[in-house]
């Protein structure tokens, strides 16, 4: 399963603000010879917790790096999701990379059941908790045809060209639009991953967005590409740091 084994060290639950992207790009250019999907997200996850002492208790928020962008077992299907991470989203994560949520169903239907019944859940059958739901990007390559898909809470689907969610999202929004050229048959796959990062980098004036990890859906093949981002920055500031060190 690819599969970060960080997904089981979640607190059992833990807000997870974040900045999502997802690129639709149709444009084949000798430089860029695929159609596809880019999808591009933040690391950085927040955690509050309640701290008891005495007849007081006061709230302690800390913020920690973990993955946001999983491919299933088949390498068929990636998503990222924004919202809360506890142990029912856990479990419906698990499902969905093992396949045993059918998203070819929930596709052709426009609804997604089991992301319905998620947040039914932690609301208790009493009323809609905003502070308390998952929503979710969703990129295919079914049939050798990259598609990005919105998974709404209540489980809607629908299908996008270009889409951010998460707090961070207004942000991001934004960018793309002033960036224009949002017409998938118009924007190649570079060109995407361009306006993913740079949409990212827009949202981090967002104080909960930080990080970068990229995924790229092709006919073929989905290309994960979060370790490699991490480990060149992780190098170029320790490069940095000893330029600096010799400047002393």
């Amino acid at each position: 399963m690819k599969f970060s084994n960080n997904v089981y060290k979640f607190s059992l639950k833990e807000d997870s603000m974040t900045t999502l992207v997802g690129i639709r790009a149709d444009k084949i250019t000798p430089e860029s010879k695929n159609k596809g999907i880019v999808l591009a997200s933040d690391l950085s996850r927040t955690q509050d917790r309640w701290n008891v002492q005495g007849d007081q208790a006061y709230r302690q928020q800390t913020r920690s790096e973990g993955q946001k962008i999983y491919t299933d077992d088949k390498g068929e299907l990636a998503l990222c999701m924004s919202g809360v991470v506890d142990q029912q989203y856990i479990d419906f994560l698990s499902e969905v990379l093992r396949g045993r949520i059918d998203f070819r169903a929930a596709i052709k239907d426009s609804y997604l059941s089991e992301l319905f019944n998620l947040n039914l859940k932690r609301w208790g059958g009493m009323v809609p908790n905003n502070e308390n739901l998952n929503s979710l990007l969703v990129a295919t390559r079914f049939d050798n045809s990259p598609k990005l898909y919105t998974c709404y809470p209540l489980g809607k689907v629908e299908e996008r060209s270009w889409t951010s969610i998460g707090s961070g999202s207004g942000y991001a929004l934004n960018h793309i639009q002033k960036k224009g050229n949002l017409i998938p048959e118009y924007l190649s796959l570079h060109e995407g991953v361009d306006l993913a990062v740079s949409a990212l980098e827009e949202a981090a004036q967002d104080l909960y967005t930080g990080g970068a990890d990229l995924t790229v859906i092709t006919p073929t093949e989905i290309k994960q590409y979060g370790e490699t981002i991490k480990a060149r920055v992780s190098e170029a500031q320790k490069q940095a740091v000893a330029e600096i060190k010799k400047q002393l």
